[in-house]
């Protein structure tokens, strides 16, 4: 089985409810960080994937249909390698509505110490490496110079991805690029619009624990 979209977007950029949209597009499952966390073995293939071997990440995404969201889209070039009849779908917002989501979610997570349960203490430096090599900042709290590293990531997508295989899309657009590039009808119900920053914020105090735990 090969990857049919593989994206390229960062997080907060709608890819939760991406997700739920291709899985219910592609009758397949969607990896996401969520995946990640409810399986932490995986934090390993990640942090080989981050020394250049991408073997066990490979042999991961074969059963998947798509990934988004960190840390897949990070390697959405060798994911494109390995699967090149994949669709590449670079998932936008404008910058500062994007930082504020950022802000409201991910930033306090990163500064607050919090260790992801039952992961032994592997996620946060995987993590950390991760986000030194996309955006040259330790944590998100450099609002300048991750959103100089978000506008730069979207224009080397738009140039380095093959114009065939790419597709832009924005939270508000809905099925329409997505069914266009996947070809198939868009289903007969309302885009699957998830996520908030309230509702993210739940779903982290499950995942790392309470603030101070």
């Amino acid at each position: 089985m090969s990857l049919r979209v593989i994206g390229a977007g960062w997080p907060r950029t709608g890819t939760t409810s991406l997700k739920i949209a291709l899985e219910t597009l592609l009758s397949n499952r969607c990896y996401h960080m969520y995946d990640l966390f409810a399986e932490p073995g995986h934090i390993e293939l990640w942090d080989q994937a981050l020394a250049g071997d991408m073997s066990g990440v490979h042999q991961v995404m074969s059963g998947y249909g798509a990934a988004l969201d960190w840390p897949a889209s990070f390697f959405w070039r060798e994911l494109l390698a390995e699967n090149p009849e994949a669709i590449v779908l670079l998932s936008v917002r404008d910058p500062e509505p994007w930082w504020r989501s950022m802000s409201d979610t991910i930033v306090p997570i990163s500064e607050d110490g919090r260790e992801l349960i039952g992961d032994d203490g592997r996620y946060r430096p995987m993590m950390t490496t991760l986000m030194r090599r996309a955006t040259g900042a330790d944590d998100w709290s450099y609002k300048e110079t991750v959103l100089s590293a978000y506008a730069q990531n979207t224009a080397q997508v738009r140039k380095e991805c093959p114009a065939s295989r790419l597709v832009e899309w924005s939270p508000g657009d809905g099925w329409g690029p997505i069914c266009e590039a996947v070809g198939v009808p868009a289903p007969d119900r309302p885009f699957p619009w998830i996520n908030t920053s309230s509702q993210f914020t739940e779903r982290m105090t499950h995942i790392f624990g309470p603030t101070g735990a």
